[in-house]
């Protein structure tokens, strides 16, 4: 049953992605230069020192927790770009919640906007991380990593 919806969501977002391709022609470059990812990938990633960023809000963060090692954007769309790694051709990995959600998709866009060239978006998000058995911190052990403006940072 989840695959048969995963599908039809896929095909769904293939179509209407076709149709807003046509209405904005740097929108399928764009795209097609953010690569997905699998949870084993992102490990082997971050084993090579690919930066991870954590687009959630802060009630998932609360509530799932945070890659270990992931910087937290101060909000998906509106980080500065300050927050991104001074070389734009770093791997960049950006997550979210889940399949379902799109602000790692829609902070990947802003990073490709930005110039960065190694971009990917962890699928799975962070349950499809816990999921697969690995390690989260809970947001307080995520201090040092928090988003740029706010306390502690």
């Amino acid at each position: 049953m989840n695959k048969w919806i995963l599908s039809a969501a896929l095909s769904a977002g293939a179509f209407l992605g076709a149709r807003e391709a046509s209405a904005c022609p740097g929108e399928e470059k764009m795209q097609a230069s953010i690569q997905p990812v699998t949870v084993e990938e992102v490990v082997a990633l971050k084993a090579k020192s690919a930066q991870i960023y954590d687009a959630n809000g802060i009630e998932t963060r609360q509530k799932y927790g945070v890659i270990p090692g992931a910087k937290l954007l101060s909000h998906y769309v509106s980080f500065q770009s300050s927050e991104l790694p001074k070389s734009k051709s770093d791997a960049v990995v950006f997550y979210c919640g889940s399949e379902a959600c799109t602000a790692a998709p829609q902070a990947a866009k802003r990073a490709v906007h930005e110039g960065y060239t190694n971009v990917k978006v962890l699928t799975a998000g962070i349950k499809g991380w816990t999921k697969a058995g690995q390690p989260v911190v809970p947001l307080a052990q995520a201090a040092s990593s928090k988003p740029a403006g706010q306390p502690g940072a």
